[in-house]
């Protein structure tokens, strides 16, 4: 027998709190009202456009200057059986 599936009907904005106007169907959980979820948006642009900037100065910068070596990209695992599965039959 199946669980019974219990909707609240959810009319606030998960941040404010907010009373948000009425929708065709139920809301299980809180939404975000529309000023919320512009903020939230506004939000992941500056982090997009921060790590952009962060890509563009790096990439003319030397290893040097960012402190990578040589060393720290060379593969240091010797021929090591652990590392790969041993054969079942």
């Amino acid at each position: 027998m199946a669980r019974p599936v219990i909707f609240i009907n959810q009319t606030r904005c998960a941040e404010c709190d907010k009373e948000m106007e009425p929708r065709k169907h139920k809301k299980p959980f809180k939404k975000l009202c529309p000023e919320c979820k512009s903020k939230a948006h506004q939000g992941n642009a500056e982090l997009k456009k921060m790590f952009q900037d962060l890509k563009k100065r790096n990439s003319k910068m030397t290893n040097e200057e960012l402190g990578i070596s040589n060393k720290s990209f060379k593969n240091n695992v010797k021929n090591d059986d652990t590392i790969f599965r041993k054969q079942k039959w």
